[in-house]
């Protein structure tokens, strides 16, 4: 490889990030800023939207930290990579100005997303892949259409949050194709602009050319934050796609978990012909003989932050402070078992669900500990994880030969080992709990020339991996747990249908 850092940017569901990644593929230093929202008093209540202004400074000051942290001065950053949060959308007006930018957890077009599916989901599912449509464009655009039809007629410019990040650094405007797809502005068979959808959608959706991920988008050069002569940008994807890649996940019939502030499951496919499920997602890689199929958990990370706050609150390090109390507890929680929203995926039934926790009564024998309980919610995500591997091998028609695991909650130690019994297989551990941004700098590296193969270079980094083997014993046991956990989830579900 290249000498040289990639400064990538990664603009998450949690923060806005910036990471040094080196010439050995190591993060070397990371800043991060919160998100900033906006208030809109005539949007419902699920809605939100960036504060656009406020978040671009945030990315700045977190570019200007890591730019100052460089040993060897600003010169040695060899290329800026941008990825971003799925189904994040910005739009523009005729002057590039801000009309809307809004992240994945923006729920304002729930009815329309709705209504859309209802009158046009076969059609909806078969060109961008993924379902429910208020996550994407074409819920976004009708609720604009309906609610506030004034900045709807003035949308010149539908992108994602990445694209939008990456016009910022460099006066560019367009897309990247497979961020694009994700948010159903690209058709996944055809890979081309999801006009006809839109035309049937009877919405307007004006989008910018459309770039490929293994492509320089620019240059930048502001002084401003330390750099000082032209520096190559690359948009590189989506987030969870340059995880995959940063866990060496880059041939047909290998699997990545993701497991961030939601968790994903996707399997790389050279069988381009997987019909869209009802339940679970399609999607592009950056390797374009490759498809994707995945089944997603949901927030698995928001919900153990949650926990952790909730039970250690007292604590410096509620997460640490989890973990170490889950260490203590054997397998299957002692009867305590955790129902708190991660599970398989089913885009087909989108309802409130029950959740909460169960265990033995009366509490007069003893009330569940705080370290049960932290088991508990670790081997419920497991089987949650497991539950959408399974989904996802069916999709697929084949079983993963290689699964790989990265992301925030793989620094709960707890946490590998359980989700590595509840598999019953072997498992790869991302050397870093950064994958994102260690796949990020590796495209980086191939679309600037660093590299000259990026399946190559991740595979090589792959080697890093630690290699997990379940226990036998443990393994048995929590097959049969498993079982139990799924038919509760079951009942629980159907208690509100």
């Amino acid at each position: 490889m290249a000498d040289g850092q990639v400064l990538v940017i990664d603009a998450g569901s949690s923060s806005i990030r910036c990471h040094l990644v080196d010439s050995q593929s190591r993060v070397a230093y990371s800043a991060s800023r919160p998100w900033a929202y906006l208030e809109e008093p005539d949007a419902p209540e699920l809605a939100r939207a960036f504060d656009h202004e406020t978040c671009w400074q945030s990315a700045q000051d977190a570019m200007r930290e890591c730019v100052k942290a460089l040993p060897e001065g600003p010169r040695s950053i060899s290329a800026i990579a941008v990825t971003s949060q799925r189904q994040s959308l910005v739009f523009l007006d005729e002057s590039g100005s801000v009309i809307y930018a809004g992240p994945n957890t923006d729920l304002r077009a729930i009815f329309e997303g709705f209504a859309l599916d209802s009158e046009h989901g076969h059609l909806i599912s078969s060109s961008t892949g993924d379902r429910p449509t208020f996550m994407t464009a074409p819920g976004k655009l009708a609720w604009f259409r309906e609610h506030r039809p004034d900045s709807y007629t003035r949308i010149e410019y539908v992108l994602t949050l990445a694209d939008w990040i990456t016009f910022k650094l460099t006066g560019n405007l367009g897309c990247e194709r497979i961020l694009a797809t994700e948010s159903g502005l690209i058709d996944i068979e055809s890979r081309i602009r999801s006009s006809p959808l839109f035309r049937r959608l009877d919405l307007n959706c004006p989008i910018p050319p459309v770039h490929e991920s293994l492509s320089t988008r620019g240059t930048i050069s502001m002084p401003e934050l330390g750099i000082t002569w032209l520096v190559p940008v690359v948009n590189a994807g989506p987030d969870t796609q340059c995880g995959l890649v940063g866990m060496g996940i880059v041939e047909h019939g290998s699997a990545g978990i993701i497991a961030g502030w939601s968790a994903t499951v996707q399997m790389l496919t050279s069988d381009t012909g997987v019909p869209p499920g009802m339940k679970t997602w399609l999607g592009c890689f950056q390797l374009p003989d490759l498809q994707i199929v995945e089944s997603n958990a949901g927030d698995m990370g928001n919900s153990l932050h949650w926990l952790a706050d909730l039970l250690f609150q007292e604590k410096s390090d509620p997460f640490s402070s989890l973990n170490e109390a889950a260490q203590d507890i054997g397998v299957g929680s002692d009867g305590v078992a955790a129902f708190l929203g991660p599970q398989a995926m089913d885009t087909s039934s989108l309802t409130m669900k029950l959740g909460g926790f169960t265990f033995p009564v009366p509490l007069s024998l003893g009330g569940p500990t705080r370290g049960q309980i932290a088991r508990s919610a670790l081997e419920s995500f497991a089987y949650a994880l497991r539950a959408n591997v399974e989904q996802t091998q069916r999709v697929a028609g084949f079983d993963a030969d290689r699964i790989a695991l990265g992301g925030g909650i793989t620094r709960n130690t707890s946490f590998n080992r359980i989700i590595t019994d509840v598999l019953g297989r072997e498992v790869e551990l991302s050397a870093a709990h950064s994958p994102t941004a260690l796949g990020a700098s590796l495209i980086a590296r191939a679309a600037t020339d660093q590299v000259s193969s990026l399946p190559e270079a991740a595979i090589q980094l792959s080697l890093e991996n630690l290699k997990l083997s379940p226990d036998t014993r443990d393994a048995a046991e929590y097959d049969d747990r498993y079982w139990e956990w799924l038919q509760t989830q079951h009942t629980l579900g159907q208690m509100l249908s």
